[in-house]
């Protein structure tokens, strides 16, 4: 009997894994990152609709730019570009990471104006966490 109890339990624990939905990666994200020795703080409100993410980001001088693209698995990996605008043209950056909770971490990529591949972490906490 209890073999037949714990076999049960087993299958459902597998049936629903198997119908995990993503993480819920919707609310109002900040993060510091630095600028000629300046810190300086990001924030993100994103939106999730299944697997899709839309949202913006607060960016320096109070732009608000528009989350493109955005993606999140069911794992919790996401990503999603931004194109910054900024005197000598539009600066595309790219952002990967993974959500485990409240918290999302991850690299962000662009290209220089001389060419180069650059490269920076992001550590984003939600501003309300989800209870």
């Amino acid at each position: 009997m209890k073999r037949i109890f714990f076999l049960a339990a087993f299958s459902v624990l597998i049936v629903t894994s198997a119908f995990a939905a993503s993480p819920d990666a919707s609310g109002k994200w900040k993060w510091n990152f630095e600028r000629n020795g300046e810190s300086i703080e990001i924030v993100m409100n994103l939106k999730q609709e299944g697997s899709k993410l839309s949202g913006k980001i607060l960016a320096p001088e109070g732009r608000e730019i528009e989350i493109q693209k955005g993606q999140i698995s069911e794992d919790g990996k996401l990503s999603f570009f931004i194109n910054f605008e900024r005197a000598n043209g539009p600066l595309k950056i790219e952002f990967s990471g993974k959500q485990a909770g409240d918290k999302i971490t991850g690299k962000t990529e662009y290209t220089s104006d001389s060419g180069d591949k650059r490269e920076r972490e992001w550590n984003a906490k939600r501003e309300n966490p989800k209870s």
